[in-house]
């Protein structure tokens, strides 16, 4: 089993070739959470394997994921290898260390970790997302690594190939508590008279913050900053304060809205 978790659909993405290449279901993480429903135990089967892929954020793992982890409960069978895939625009600091340790809480030994670089998506600071050329460019170095990652999970491999950037334990440790405690939040979230009613935010929406009032998204207090709701707006109605007002879009472009929208709202 593969649990992924995703904003604009890059760790969908690579949690889709790792699906397909190692005939391994894959599942959205956050489906029982946001339907606010009591987790049934995790059932494998003999000899299965455990994987987990997820974005970084700040140079951390999202909360939900976390979160999730903290709550596994297993039916019968341990997972006999555990890996981690994290995608990145470009490092991920301490990470896959933050990982390693919720899982080792639950006995979990992770065996296996990655990073991939995967096109920008986040819009908010300073930064641009990738988009065009730029982007393509990095998914098809990104399946030429995939192919080879499978092979690895395939045959058991161990070891951690990690690009976790000058000074990791800093960018972890003191800028992620940051980011967290001030940039986790809906209050700059504004849509402008360009929103045509279509709901799409909502229907993507991780934490499903957003409720439509006479057609307009509407944003309560809960956000993970997964940035979904920006990047697929189709008319880019939705800004982050003024910061986003001029900035491009990103989605994966392998990858159709209708594949993130969330089934368990209704």
């Amino acid at each position: 089993m593969i649990y992924y978790f995703t904003g604009t659909g890059n760790s969908y993405y690579v949690a889709k070739v790792l699906g397909i290449n190692l005939k391994e279901n894959i599942e959205n993480l956050g489906d029982s959470r946001r339907a606010g429903l009591v987790r049934k135990p995790v059932s494998l089967q003999e000899d299965e394997i455990l994987g987990f892929v997820f974005p970084v954020y700040a140079w951390g793992p999202p909360r939900w994921v976390l979160e999730f982890i903290k709550s596994l409960d297993f039916e019968g069978n341990l997972p006999s290898y555990t890996f981690g895939i994290a995608t990145c625009g470009e490092n991920i600091g301490n990470t896959m260390t933050t990982i390693k340790k919720a899982l080792k809480e639950k006995n979990i030994p992770l065996d296996y970790g990655y990073s991939v670089k995967m096109p920008n998506n986040y819009l908010m600071m300073g930064s641009n997302v990738e988009t065009g050329q730029k982007a393509e460019e990095k998914i098809r170095r990104a399946d030429t690594l995939l192919s080879m990652v499978s092979e690895d999970i395939r045959s058991r491999g161990r070891g951690f190939y990690l690009n976790k950037g000058f000074m990791p334990g800093l960018l972890s440790k003191a800028v992620n508590p940051l980011f967290s405690k001030f940039a986790v939040n809906t209050k700059k979230f504004r849509v402008n008279e360009n929103c045509i009613s279509c709901g799409l935010c909502r229907k993507i929406c991780n934490t499903q913050t957003i409720e439509l009032v006479d057609g307009k998204p509407v944003w309560g207090s809960e956000c993970v900053q997964c940035v979904a709701c920006i990047n697929y707006c189709p008319v880019q109605a939705i800004n982050y304060g003024g910061r986003t007002r001029k900035k491009q879009r990103y989605k994966n472009p392998r990858i159709s809205p209708m594949e993130l929208e969330i089934k368990t709202r209704e």
